[in-house]
């Protein structure tokens, strides 16, 4: 083969991997309708914090508190996927983080969603895998396969936040959010995990169990 055809069979090559790579950036973008045209969100593989993170919502709630604020949609599912998004801006200095879950209803208890809908929550951290000691955040378990009873909150456009002195409007993201304690139930290592100071659950209990629970409260304080 002559070397100029070598060439040319390195040069189209190169060329593919060009366009490849600018295909799989356009594809991780997350288009955002009314947020800052300034935005820009993406997946993205993976995140490995070096800090804990803060929970959104660090007040203490009781049973009724917690039932009367996260109460639709209330359903059982299991977790599809788990997606870190990154946030960053035109010159922005640094960005902000957090992830998408998809979860699968197989379960609905209040609310409009349907059995067998997909619905896509927005968690305000990324989820990572090294786990650093002392991180009790339930939601930062979840994980791809994780079932659970799902309460999650809507967003509205009220749900706002600053990244580099850009407006992101959250609704752009996801229709519901997870803030990190409460709506929580989620099964892992055969344990569930909740907010055991504001939920009267045994700690031991099962998922089926903490079903039964949360049907009863809904019943309860929500209607």
């Amino acid at each position: 083969m002559k070397k100029k055809h070598i060439v040319l069979i390195y040069f189209l090559i190169g060329l593919g991997s060009i366009g490849l790579s600018s295909h799989l950036a356009v594809r991780n973008i997350i288009p955002l309708q009314k947020s800052s045209s300034k935005i820009t969100a993406r997946y993205v593989k993976d995140y490995w914090r070096t800090a804990p993170y803060a929970l959104f919502d660090s007040a203490q709630l009781t049973e009724q508190e917690a039932f009367q604020r996260y109460h639709a949609p209330a359903f059982r599912g299991k977790v599809v996927s788990v997606q870190n998004i990154s946030l960053t801006t035109e010159g922005g200095t640094y960005g902000k983080y957090m992830a998408l879950a998809a979860i699968k209803a197989e379960k609905v208890f209040a609310g409009e969603i349907k059995e067998g809908d997909l619905v896509q929550v927005l968690v305000p951290f990324p989820i990572v895998r090294n786990d650093l000691e002392g991180d009790t955040s339930i939601i930062s378990q979840i994980r791809t396969g994780t079932e659970g009873i799902w309460i999650p909150y809507q967003i509205t456009d009220e749900f706002q936040m600053q990244v580099n002195g850009e407006k992101l409007y959250l609704s752009d993201l996801a229709e519901y959010e997870f803030t990190g304690r409460y709506g929580i139930f989620l099964e892992s290592d055969g344990k569930v995990l909740f907010q055991q100071g504001a939920y009267a659950l045994h700690p031991d209990c099962t998922l089926d169990e903490a079903e039964t629970y949360v049907v009863q409260c809904l019943r309860k304080y929500a209607e």
